[in-house]
């Protein structure tokens, strides 16, 4: 990462973000957040839900909240990062172009592949 021009300014610290979900939120938003009753009452990385296919992009900034390496074969979650350039939020689901990074395909191929073996399971 180039520490010169960073992608996301220093002033946006973990203390930064309860502050604006409160002044965006504030009537809904609790008097004290409390990410560990809801990690605890969701699972936080520990989910326990069952064929779930994760993908993040390597240049997404949500992928800090999400499943970024991970295999299960006991629930069947799988994660994968695409790790190539112009990668980010929902790469994966952009209609797909010839242009797009060997990686995206790749990705999108073991999508596909993962979701047939998944419902050939049920017959």
């Amino acid at each position: 990462m180039n520490e010169e021009f960073p992608m996301r300014s220093h002033l946006i610290s973990f203390d930064y973000w309860p502050i604006y979900c409160k002044r965006l939120f504030r009537d809904i938003f609790p008097e004290v957040a409390d990410a560990h009753l809801t990690n605890s009452f969701y699972g936080g990385l520990l989910t326990k839900q069952g064929r779930t296919f994760y993908v993040n992009g390597a240049e997404d900034p949500w992928q800090w909240a999400a499943m970024r390496t991970h295999f299960d074969e006991h629930t069947n979650q799988i994660s994968r990062i695409a790790d190539c350039d112009d990668c980010g939020h929902c790469v994966e689901l952009y209609t797909p172009k010839d242009t797009d990074p060997q990686e995206v395909k790749d990705i999108r191929a073991e999508i596909r592949q993962q979701i047939i073996d998944w419902l050939a399971i049920d017959e």
